[in-house]
């Protein structure tokens, strides 16, 4: 069930995070659906888009939402951002590093709002788009086609 309350939790709390981040940095957010890659198969839906180069992803932690997200972060180096001689820095090992990567390059942007917003917290980052991550699109789409697909035939 905490899973269920952690969904519930972000759905409710995005319009929040989107809210902070056209106030901070002046921009606005417009909504946006699902992408698809030129294959058809591999798709991205980012939160949101600001102006012509930039996607912007949301995360509202439910477990942060009692505790201070930034002293966790001095500890605590295994999120999608750690704290690091007082500067924020992208854990580029994290999943949410990667379905950011992915999003900027379905999405043909450069850059990513990454936002994290608590009640307690509120932390925006710029995530760059990573040029030489796209050759995990094409590892995406090898094993769509030589391991998934054929998992279903055999079902």
């Amino acid at each position: 069930m905490e899973g269920i309350k952690a969904i519930h939790w972000g759905k409710e709390n995005e319009p929040l995070a989107l809210a902070h981040l056209e106030r901070e940095f002046s921009v606005k957010v417009s909504p946006t659906g699902l992408w698809l890659d030129n294959c058809g198969f591999i798709g991205a839906s980012p939160d949101g888009l600001v102006g012509s180069d930039s996607i912007v992803e949301a995360k509202c932690p439910y477990k942060f939402r009692d505790i201070s997200l930034l002293e966790y972060l001095k500890t605590e180096r295994s999120y999608i951002i750690y704290e690091e001689q007082g500067q924020h820095m992208i854990n580029k090992n994290h999943d949410y590093y990667h379905q950011i990567q992915g999003q900027l390059h379905i999405t043909k942007r450069t850059q990513c709002y990454l936002v994290l917003w608590t009640p307690i917290d509120k932390i925006i980052c710029i995530v760059p788009k990573d040029e030489e991550w796209v050759v995990n699109i094409d590892i995406l789409k090898n094993f769509f086609l030589t391991q998934f697909i054929e998992h279903l035939l055999n079902q």
